[in-house]
């Protein structure tokens, strides 16, 4: 294919695009982006991903996992999460559960910080609702209840749809 000649309008990028030789992270050599490219010239995109993966090119990364197996993609993404995000914060949570993660999402260290910041990650599972996002609340419920605190695991279980409250009203004799 003909490159452009400098004097044709694709020669010059539009003053509105961001410079792309600016936006390459520093810290990334061209021998690993060369890795990553040689290796899809070779429709090996499972190796192109791990190089990716290696050289911490994560945006990268996570378009290459896009394309393989749901399994390849939520490794990925909690990959990135847990290395650049905090855990127990609200991104990381919702970068877990965005890639379909929610299963194990509070234990350990996670649990604790989960119970820090309860009120914020209940605030971004009410409103960005993903399959699940019921089974998330009322586990977070319990987390709560399960590290002592009864009135905010309490909350967590009434905003949860599938709770049945049960009221004991005694009587005087």
């Amino acid at each position: 294919m003909l490159a452009p000649s400098p004097s044709s309008p694709a020669a010059t990028p539009p003053a509105n695009l961001p410079n792309l030789q600016a936006a390459v992270d520093p810290n990334v050599t061209a021998d690993a982006m060369n890795r990553v490219q040689s290796f899809l010239l070779q429709g090996q995109r499972e190796e192109a991903l791990r190089a990716a993966v290696e050289a911490r090119e994560w945006p990268l990364a996570l378009l290459l996992a896009s394309v393989c197996d749901r399994a390849v993609y939520q490794q990925v993404v909690k990959g990135y999460a847990d290395e650049k995000m905090m855990p127990g914060s609200v991104l990381h949570l919702m970068s877990l559960v965005f890639s379909g993660q929610s299963g194990d999402l509070a234990t350990g260290t996670q649990s604790d910080l989960l119970h820090y910041n309860w009120r914020s990650n209940l605030v971004a599972i009410l409103t960005n609702r993903t399959a699940g996002w019921d089974r998330l609340v009322r586990e977070l419920g319990e987390r709560l209840i399960g590290n002592g605190d009864v009135v905010s695991g309490h909350f967590c279980s009434m905003v949860s749809p599938h709770t049945h409250l049960v009221l004991v009203i005694r009587t005087p004799p």
